[in-house]
């Protein structure tokens, strides 16, 4: 019995599962339901409070009220890193948002660094180059994430400090 003369097994029946498409790509709903998208990594509450998004939503500040508080700063390199990745962790602790990284923040911060050492002696692969930028993103240092985070700047006092040196400034008569 040849290729030719073997009975239609699909006859009435649908086809096999490779020839047939698992969604209707014109219909884009099906698509979407389908591949449904990763949802977005949880911002930092240092980095919402810095935003204003607390102050538009304010549940989404109270929510967060017992999560716990870094005690210290990221500090410097770790004595195990080779000197060039301490010169990148320099660098790069320089170029972070102010606020952003703490001393629990070490270990991921290490990882931006051995990366970014890798990066630059032209070891790196690809998929350590979208953990790279995925890192460098959480910590505000892309240009997309830089421009999110904004920081209120110091409201000046009523009191100046040169009229205490001269008198009568104090009176407004100036």
């Amino acid at each position: 019995m040849g290729y030719r003369s073997r009975p239609n097994l699909t006859k009435g029946r649908r086809p096999p599962f490779h020839t047939r498409p698992r969604f209707n790509v014109s219909n884009r709903s099906s698509f979407i339901t389908h591949f449904k998208a990763m949802p977005q990594p949880r911002k930092p509450s240092n980095v919402l409070k810095m935003t204003g998004a607390f102050a538009k939503n304010p549940d989404r500040g109270r929510a967060r009220a017992n999560e716990p508080v870094p005690t210290g700063e990221l500090g410097g390199p770790p004595k195990h890193l080779k000197p060039e990745a301490k010169k990148i962790w320099h660098e790069l602790s320089k170029q972070l948002p102010a606020g952003v990284a703490a001393d629990c923040d070490r270990l991921s911060f290490e990882l931006i660094v051995t990366l970014m050492s890798r990066f630059r002696d032209g070891s790196i692969r690809g998929f350590e180059l979208t953990a790279m930028n995925s890192l460098l993103s959480r910590f505000g240092l892309t240009p997309a994430d830089r421009s999110r985070v904004s920081v209120t700047p110091a409201k000046p006092s009523d009191h100046d400090e040169w009229s205490d040196l001269l008198p009568g400034a104090s009176e407004g008569s100036g």
